[in-house]
């Protein structure tokens, strides 16, 4: 794939994204206004290169959601805000008053980037950003902490790919993901997550042997639950910058009794 030229890289990590904050703190307009933030971001993404979902995989996201209408949703990887402002907005749309969105973000300057956001798109009431490595922190939300994540409705995968089944892997040991839960991964053509479509496409059968002989890098006490029954597909689709990419989405449709 040719890169576009156009594209102002980062000089340092995170620059381009505070150079976004910083832009769209000059548009006091885009308060409160989720959808134009949304479209400022997209507009932003034309001339900076940004890991963002952007508009065409944007689509597809919100269309799972308003299927979905879920009260529970888990992001694994926060970046600027974008998905979570995309997906609370159409929470909003649902209309339900106690959904919410739990987001997780490792980087703590795209932890702070995304906080503005969120704040200048009003929708902090919908989303709990939680700062730390996602395995780590969902870990410890199972293990330590009080919390009102009992069961997943929807998952929203966007972080480190080969960070993608292992992480999967740890949610379905401690049991929240449950028949009716969808799944939707980004990037999974571009860059990439091989190993991660293979699991959720195949039978149990694969899963328990995959489970058995690859210890989770992630949390070697939490293999995975070769039980739950996926029906999975790969959506092709294209990135904020016109390049060919993909989503998977997953839903779980069975549970064997294991």
């Amino acid at each position: 794939m040719i890169m576009n030229p156009s594209l102002k890289q980062s000089e340092t990590p995170e620059q381009n994204e505070l150079e976004l904050l910083k832009w769209l703190k000059t548009k006091p307009e885009l308060q409160n206004k989720p959808k134009l933030i949304l479209n400022a971001i997209d507009e932003f993404a034309k001339t900076h290169r940004l890991i963002n979902i952007g508009p065409s995989k944007g689509s597809l996201l919100a269309e799972e959601i308003s299927k979905v209408e879920p009260e529970v949703l888990v992001e694994l990887g926060t970046h600027t805000g974008y998905s979570s402002i995309l997906m609370a907005n159409e929470l909003k749309k649902i209309g339900s008053p106690t959904s919410k969105i739990y987001t997780f973000e490792f980087n703590e300057t795209f932890y702070k980037i995304s906080s503005e956001i969120i704040k200048l798109a009003g929708l902090e009431d919908k989303i709990v950003q939680i700062l730390g490595k996602a395995s780590d922190r969902i870990q410890k939300i199972y293990e330590e902490e009080d919390t009102s994540i009992e069961k997943i409705d929807f998952l929203f995968i966007d972080h480190w790919k080969y960070y993608y089944l292992p992480d999967l892997r740890i949610i379905e040991t401690i049991g929240l993901i449950s028949l009716g839960t969808t799944i939707f991964a980004d990037n999974v053509i571009k860059p990439g997550a091989p190993d991660y479509v293979e699991y959720v496409n195949s039978p149990p059968i694969f899963k328990n042997e995959y489970n058995t002989k690859n210890v989770n890098i992630n949390a070697p006490h939490y293999p995975g639950k070769w039980g739950l029954l996926y029906d999975s597909k790969t959506v092709e689709s294209v990135t904020g910058n016109g390049e060919k990419d993909g989503v998977e989405i997953t839903k779980c449709v069975g549970i064997l009794d294991a």
